[in-house]
């Protein structure tokens, strides 16, 4: 590879990572209705306060606010199992 195409990939690499971190730090916070919606849906399973917070943040990235309010526990693990299964481990890890 030459250098001047090094150059070039290494300017696009750095746009992409630039790209990533700002829409990272431009994701909202889960909002307190979404929060206490979901914690209510999981209030019969028994689980440790900071499970249940880190599991609903973690599934409000998923889908949309309002429809998801609409849905019990059931319901939106059934919409989106892969996402579930995600954040139901990473909540249960830390």
């Amino acid at each position: 590879m030459r250098l001047k195409d090094r150059c070039l990939a290494t300017f696009a690499a750095a746009l992409c990572m630039a790209g990533v971190a700002q829409t990272q730090a431009q994701t909202p916070a889960p909002s307190a209705k979404w929060m206490a919606h979901c914690a209510a849906n999981l209030k019969g399973e028994g689980l440790k306060p900071e499970v249940v917070r880190r599991y609903c943040a973690c599934m409000a990235d998923v889908g949309e606010e309002a429809e998801m309010l609409t849905w019990s526990q059931t319901e939106l693990e059934r919409s989106y199992p892969p996402a579930h299964a995600q954040c139901h481990d990473a909540a249960r890890r830390k």
